[in-house]
């Protein structure tokens, strides 16, 4: 390769390095933000259509990670969001702007944060399809809705009804008890109206997709010095 072309190439891969860590997450809690649809980099496709029921009610639902833009308030810093939700009784749009960040293990949470946290320990990793994706999160919602760990009774049901992803879920909450490793920095992304409509989301600081463009700009600088060495 020649030297111009190798600068210019260290040059492109540095700019990815650079784009890695510009969207890195600035959400901590007390930040406000704006969500809107995003769709770019990630696992846009990661949820399904699952039927569940919520008080009484059977619906048909789209469960699983959903990939966010964020814009900071008043900053206007864009971050990435993977998402979940927490109310399965709610639609996640229209977007009710703007959200605060409050810690899971807010005094104020009416979730089993501790449930959350051990389930996203153990079991985020496996999210991989969308119905490990929908799986996960009938689990989220089963602990922040009925505060337990029986998707067969209470206000929130999914067996039976949502087929292999509420198998899934089922196996990983009746496993919960036997876990003690939580996960960092979760926070709540609470909608401004904070009535009984209200659509609140989970997510992890930093976000883990970021991450992964600064070891791609790194992978790409070592290919670049490969080749410039044959």
């Amino acid at each position: 390769m020649k030297p111009s072309s190798l600068f210019k190439s260290l040059a492109l891969a540095v700019g990815i390095l650079a784009a890695g860590t510009a969207v890195a997450s600035p959400i901590t809690a007390g930040t406000q933000v704006n969500i809107s649809d995003a769709n770019y980099f990630g696992p846009s496709n990661l949820n399904t259509s699952v039927t569940i029921s919520v008080d009484g009610v059977s619906k048909v639902v789209r469960a699983g990670l959903f990939d966010l833009n964020a814009t900071t308030v008043p900053g206007g810093v864009y971050a990435r969001l993977l998402a979940f939700c927490l109310q399965p009784e709610v639609l996640l749009t229209p977007y009710d702007n703007p959200y605060t960040a409050v810690d899971l293990n807010a005094p104020s949470a009416t979730w089993n944060s501790v449930g959350i946290s051990k389930l996203w320990a153990e079991y985020r990793d496996d999210v991989v399809s969308g119905v490990t994706a929908a799986a996960f999160q009938i689990a989220v919602w089963e602990l922040a809705y009925d505060g337990d760990t029986d998707l067969t009774d209470g206000d929130f049901r999914a067996a039976g009804v949502a087929g292999s992803a509420a198998a899934t879920a089922q196996n990983w909450l009746s496993n919960l008890a036997n876990l003690t490793k939580t996960a960092p920095n979760l926070l709540v992304l609470q909608d401004k109206q904070g009535g009984a409509d209200k659509q609140d989301l989970l997510i992890q600081t930093p976000i883990p997709g970021t991450l992964g463009l600064v070891g791609l700009g790194l992978l790409g600088l070592g290919a670049l010095r490969r080749k410039a060495k044959d």
